[in-house]
């Protein structure tokens, strides 16, 4: 599943830590991982190598490795985090409350925070991306997408242990987690930009929830009840008075007081657009005014799109067009 163009800026630096010291790789390890964990060689020491990256993003870390000998590793029974392996490369024997599944670039493996964790086979050369996601930032994430007075989803998940990440949901949440990954390794990458980063956090730990089989699937099956026009005119006060703030969907409603789907619901039947849709119409307006009055020989359209939240300048550049009739870079040299 491995995507070149997502795989892009892999060259070697400072962010990468590769070490054939076992005691040095299994201290870095755990500071990727879980500090308790325990590392074991099961293959020629001459071997043994640990190439390793971590990024983060609030709520969510991801961290790239790869060992060079075969290795087993114990994560003992306590994590604090949901967790999911991605496999890039190679093959994964994996242990999580009793089910054993093999990972491999077709299948991830999927932990809850509770329950006894091994890795009994990381084969050599076996590269894959640890993504871990704090605990509360995923219920949170559930109990804002059930309707309220909905029945009480179970507070810890009991996610399904492995993911198809060859078809459907699952290689689009892949490709998700790819993409973040590879703009948070960038030090330029647009994922360091708040406006950005937090809706493709949002999309991703409210993307897991979506692909993976769990106790609270059902109540995310229920109709949505649209909300209230008094919720809707709350929320668009709030992108009003505050665009500049990096709203996501879930952002917004809990602000409200109704869930994920009901402003949705809200915004399509009052306004027929959606949350996120209206919030980027407003920003594409003070975009549009902050070339209107920019220094051309001081600022560039990259720099006001990505202020505003743009990541696709093509997107932004025909949003602009659209709506004014002329390109941003037109805009920005009559600029006065």
């Amino acid at each position: 599943m491995a995507d070149n163009d997502l795989l892009a800026g892999d060259a070697a630096g400072e962010s990468w830590q590769h070490t054939t010291d076992f005691t040095q790789a299994e201290m870095w390890c755990g500071s990727a991982l879980y500090p308790h964990q325990r590392l074991f060689q099961l293959d020629d020491p001459k071997q043994f190598f640990l190439r390793q990256r971590i990024v983060d993003a609030g709520p969510i870390t991801i961290s790239d490795i790869t060992f060079g000998a075969d290795v087993r590793m114990d994560c003992g029974s306590f994590h604090g985090t949901y967790h999911v392996n991605l496999p890039l490369s190679g093959r994964i024997q994996s242990e999580h409350r009793g089910t054993q599944v093999v990972i491999d670039p077709t299948r991830a493996g999927v932990y809850i925070p509770d329950g006894d964790t091994s890795l009994p086979l990381w084969g050599a050369g076996s590269r894959q991306l640890c993504v871990k996601i704090d605990r509360l930032a995923v219920e949170e994430a559930l109990a804002a997408q059930v309707e309220y007075g909905s029945a009480p989803v179970d507070q810890q998940l009991l996610l399904s242990p492995s993911l198809d990440i060859a078809r459907g949901a699952g290689r689009d949440w892949a490709q998700l987690v790819l993409l973040l990954r590879g703009q948070l390794a960038r030090d330029d990458g647009l994922a360091r930009e708040p406006l950005i980063a937090r809706p493709l956090v949002d999309a991703l730990i409210h993307g897991l929830l979506l692909a993976t089989d769990h106790g609270g699937r059902a109540a995310l099956a229920e109709e949505p009840v649209a909300a209230a026009p008094a919720a809707i005119r709350a929320a668009v006060d709030l992108i009003h008075a505050l665009p500049a703030e990096p709203w996501t969907t879930a952002g917004l409603a809990g602000r409200c007081f109704v869930s994920v789907r009901s402003l949705q619901e809200g915004f399509k039947r009052h306004l027929n657009t959606s949350p996120m849709a209206y919030l980027r119409a407003v920003r594409l307006r003070h975009a549009h005014e902050e070339l209107r009055a920019a220094d051309p020989a001081l600022v560039t359209v990259t720099s006001v799109a990505t202020r505003w939240g743009f990541a696709n300048l093509g997107k932004f550049a025909a949003a602009h067009h659209a709506l004014y009739g002329e390109n941003p870079r037109e805009t920005l040299r009559r600029a006065r």
